[in-house]
């Protein structure tokens, strides 16, 4: 099994994170660690140091810190740069208009900036998109050039299919244990992955998740789509690996 989006650098990890990883470790091939602010850019590539070769790192500004710490986006570019060979892709980056509703355009800009750092250092795109979704395929669309995965997906079936028609990876987490109207036997089993988006998102109630929950997802998706738990984890791993280059 591969977590391919856990935030393992956040606070609520802070007593028992080696513990975590650890049990992580026990039952996952790997984990994909995405940075979300200036400071988690740092705590991801310290926290792949300690466990390289199962912890994967992702950089990136979100862009709801994007729009917070606008100032430093040329300083996070040459800090990507830097640890181009230390990193699996640019994520998450993308378009969150549930939290900052008022500024989609900044947003945009900001969204357009990531693709094209993307593109440069020739990474996957990991794609943060909530209430946001025609406006993100919009731009990936005309910009992009690399590979994407789309993180926590949560858009309908056609929107679903304009990114498996684009190639692009639709990420399902934990989360549809609770909430799965997309899933179905129709699913492009080639161009899926899973993830916890630990901390967050967890299976069966709002106790803290962690990356070894990423079963529950497989799990679900098997029965949806009539098929094995073995047959999804073996094609999720497969997508995985594929999407970055692991």
């Amino acid at each position: 099994m591969i977590d391919t989006h856990c935030h393992l650098d956040v606070k609520q990890f802070n007593k028992d994170r080696d513990d975590v990883i650890e049990r992580a470790r026990q039952q996952l091939r790997y984990v994909i660690n995405p940075a979300t602010d200036f400071g988690s850019n740092i705590r991801v590539q310290q926290i792949q140091k300690q466990h390289r070769g199962f912890v994967f790192a992702c950089m990136a500004l979100d862009p709801v810190n994007f729009v917070k710490q606008q100032d430093r986006q040329n300083e996070f570019i040459e800090l990507a740069r830097q640890h181009s060979n230390d990193i699996v892709a640019i994520g998450e980056v993308g378009l969150d208009y549930y939290w900052l509703p008022d500024k989609k355009g900044v947003q945009q800009s900001n969204f357009i900036a990531m693709i094209e750092l993307a593109n440069e250092l020739k990474k996957t795109l990991v794609i943060h998109s909530r209430n946001a979704m025609e406006d993100a395929l919009e731009i990936l669309e005309r910009h992009a050039n690399t590979r994407v995965v789309m993180h926590c997906f949560s858009g309908n079936k056609t929107q679903m299919k304009r990114c498996w028609d684009s190639n692009y990876i639709t990420s399902f987490a934990t989360s549809i244990c609770r909430m799965g109207k997309v899933l179905s036997k129709s699913l492009d089993l080639d161009k899926i992955v899973v993830e916890t988006d630990s901390p967050y998102l967890n299976p069966v109630s709002t106790e803290r998740n962690e990356p070894v929950n990423v079963k529950y997802a497989i799990q679900k998706i098997a029965e949806k789509t009539g098929t094995t738990f073995e047959e999804i984890e073996a094609i999720t791993d497969k997508n995985a690996m594929r999407a970055f280059n692991l």
